[in-house]
C-alpha cells in the first residue's frame, strides 16, 4: 500500500515540475517576444537631420528702436534653437559701423553670430525691406519663412495690448519638423534698408 502512495507521490512531483516548466518556457517566450516586438517599433529620430539643414538670418539695425525692443524675443530663439539650427544676425544699413556692432550686442547680451551686409547681398538675395526681419531657408537654399519677429508691432510706433504673437520661433519650429512646408509670411514692421548707402 505504502509503495502504491509513494508512486502516486511520484507522479504529482512529476507533473507538476514539468507544469511549472511549461508556464516559465510560454512566459520566457512572451517576453522575449514582447521585447522585439517593442525594438522593432522603434522609430529613427530625424528631427536632428532635419534641423541641421536649417538656416536662420536675422535682418538688424542696432539704432532701430523696433530692433531694440525684439532683442529679448531674438535672445529667446537662441537659447532654444541655437544649438540645432544655424542663427545668423545681419547688419544691412552702413551705419551700423562694426564697433556699434558689438556695443549692441554688449548692451543687449547677444550672443548669435553677427556679420554685415553694407554691400547688401543678403538683403537683395532676399529682399529685405525693413529691419528687423527674419529668414528662413532651407538645405536647398529655398525660402521657407519670411517676415515679422513676432506680432508686438503692427506699425512703427503702434504696438499691440495682447500677448504677441511669435511667428519666427513658431516658424522654426515647424521648419525642425518639415524644412520641405512653406509656411505663411508674416509682413515685418521696422526701420528701412538704406539702398542708397554710400560706401566711401
Amino acid at each position: 500500500m505504502r509503495f502504491f502512495k509513494i508512486i502516486s507521490m511520484l507522479k504529482h512531483l512529476f507533473f507538476l515540475k514539468f507544469g511549472l516548466g511549461l508556464i516559465i518556457s510560454f512566459a520566457s517566450f512572451n517576453t522575449s517576444k514582447n521585447v522585439f516586438t517593442t525594438k522593432n517599433n522603434l522609430k529613427p529620430d530625424h528631427s536632428l537631420a532635419q534641423a541641421a539643414q536649417i538656416k536662420v538670418y536675422l535682418f538688424l539695425l542696432d539704432e532701430c528702436r523696433i530692433t531694440q525692443e525684439l532683442v529679448p524675443e531674438l535672445n529667446n530663439i537662441y537659447d532654444k534653437f541655437g544649438d540645432q539650427v544655424e542663427i545668423i544676425g545681419v547688419f544691412p544699413n552702413f551705419s551700423s559701423k562694426k564697433e556699434n556692432i558689438e556695443t549692441f550686442k554688449k548692451d543687449h547680451h547677444i550672443t548669435f553670430d553677427t556679420k554685415t551686409d553694407y554691400f547688401k547681398k543678403l538683403s537683395v538675395k532676399f529682399d529685405i525691406q525693413v529691419l528687423p526681419e527674419g529668414v528662413i531657408v532651407n538645405s536647398n537654399d529655398i525660402i521657407i519663412y519670411k517676415g515679422a519677429i513676432n506680432s508686438l508691432f503692427i506699425a512703427r510706433g503702434r504696438r499691440i495690448k495682447t500677448k504677441p504673437i511669435p511667428h519666427l520661433y513658431n516658424a522654426i519650429q515647424a521648419a525642425i519638423t518639415n524644412p520641405e512646408l512653406i509656411q505663411k509670411f508674416h509682413p515685418a514692421v521696422g526701420c528701412a534698408v538704406n539702398y542708397a548707402d554710400n560706401l566711401k
